[in-house]
């Protein structure tokens, strides 16, 4: 046990020693900071599955626990590994804070009209959500909504692909200009963030990844237009969120018949998701593999694949780490199930060298996020997006380094261009209306 809890300290305090340097640089908008959620993250995905394996906490059913059921692990196994998350987590903190910068998140005033674009995204977003309702074909357990498209033809289903893309950007478009002028619009988000979580927890059947990325964007745009929440307040929330998830978890594996109720809810009380798990687990075994010597063939495109898939369709996945590893772990299974992130990456290719300077490019990488947003904070369009990159540095972590690509080309972008013509259009129509008004 001493073997697992050395590493699991060492973890926490280091973690607390970073935050301090953070907020000399920050101050009270510490949370608005993109190295502070994502090493926030970091630490939650690895100090609790590195207490849930030391207390066996695991739900029968869950992939994890079928993982392990099948892998010899031992405290000294995992022990190493969980010095290897620190290895990431102090390599990212040292090129975060190196090209970091000592600038602060100090709010500026956005003063522009913005209720026809938010009457228009409000419409548009509302019609996609009953199209991709109509096509799509019924969903009875949690990866019948994987497969939930793949009856329509090809033409049709790239269309719905476009729709769950824009979907994305659009919202995170819609809250962004309400926070703009919360206290005229504070009622509008709170209805609109209600609903946009419970259709994407009805409409997936139980994923929790869409969810958690919007209440990240509301977490960092209150934060920055409002005020900043106590660290008693989060950590209140953060429980009744981890409360939440977990008894998601629960209902979606009843759901799917998979264990009764008795295996997944202890004496002790709800288990914790094993969402949380996903970043460990995976690393874990492909370390493991690596050390034996036989990890699968991999194509070294592969290795590129972050800046690749942009410019792919998402049916090809010829390339994805994510589906590499299921087509030769779990060949039987509908949809991956698990996540690569950067750590399992790095035992795919270089070992701990690679993770080593996996973490510093990471960390240099979001540090010139937060240096681009900081020049463009009185524009919308820069607050959007520094909020959409906020919220999905949680997929980074699940995914790898650079996967912020993707997303931002085939989400973001195409939807910040239509949006801001649409504002551009909307102010030479009302320009020339009061023109015509001053004429008369």
């Amino acid at each position: 046990m001493f073997l697992l809890f050395v590493p699991i300290f060492v973890t926490l305090i280091f973690y607390f020693f970073y935050a301090n340097l953070l907020k000399k640089v920050n101050g009270e908008t510490l949370f608005c900071d993109l190295g502070f959620i994502y090493c926030s993250l970091l630490v939650l995905y690895t100090v609790i599955p590195g207490l849930v394996l030391v207390y066996g906490l695991t739900k029968p059913g869950d992939p994890i626990a079928v993982l392990l059921d099948n892998m010899s692990v031992t405290k000294t196994d995992l022990s190493i590994h969980l010095w290897r998350h620190f290895l990431f987590l102090f390599c990212f903190s040292v090129g975060y804070l190196f090209f970091r910068g000592k600038e602060k998140f100090k709010y500026v005033e956005i003063k522009r009209s913005m209720h026809f674009s938010i009457v228009f995204l409000m419409i548009t977003i509302v019609v996609s959500l009953l199209i991709l309702s109509l096509l799509s074909a019924p969903v009875e357990t949690y990866y019948d909504n994987y497969i939930r498209y793949d009856h329509l033809s090809v033409p049709v289903r790239k269309i719905v692909s476009v729709l769950i893309r824009f979907k994305g950007g659009f919202c995170v478009i819609l809250i962004t200009l309400l926070f703009l002028n919360y206290k005229k619009y504070k009622f509008y988000i709170l209805i609109s963030v209600l609903l946009i979580c419970v259709y994407e927890l009805l409409y997936s059947h139980g994923s929790r990844i869409n969810i958690f990325i919007i209440l990240l964007q509301v977490f960092f745009l209150y934060s920055y237009f409002v005020k900043v929440l106590s660290v008693k307040k989060i950590f209140g929330y953060a429980l009744i969120l981890l409360t939440f998830f977990s008894i998601i978890e629960i209902i979606r594996l009843l759901d799917g018949n998979v264990v009764s109720t008795k295996e997944v809810i202890s004496e002790d009380g709800i288990k914790p998701p094993g969402e949380l798990g996903a970043l460990f687990i995976t690393s874990f075994h492909l370390y493991s593999e690596r050390e034996k010597g036989v990890l699968p063939k991999r194509e070294w495109q592969m290795f590129f694949y972050d800046i690749i898939s942009p410019f792919t369709f998402n049916s090809d996945t010829s390339l994805n780490p994510m589906y590499w590893y299921a087509n030769y772990y779990f060949p039987e299974s509908i949809v991956p199930p698990f996540t690569i992130g950067p750590i399992a990456e790095s035992a795919i290719w270089g070992g701990e060298i690679d993770l080593f300077f996996r973490g510093l490019i990471n960390g240099a990488y979001f540090a010139f996020i937060v240096k681009w947003f900081l020049k463009r904070r009185d524009k919308w369009w820069g607050v959007a997006t520094y909020a959409f990159l906020f919220s999905y540095s949680v997929i980074t972590l699940k995914y790898s380094v650079f996967f912020y690509l993707t997303p931002v080309f085939k989400d973001l972008l195409p939807t910040l261009l239509l949006v801001a013509i649409l504002i551009k259009l909307f102010k030479c129509n009302q320009n020339e209306i009061l023109k015509k008004e001053v004429e008369n």
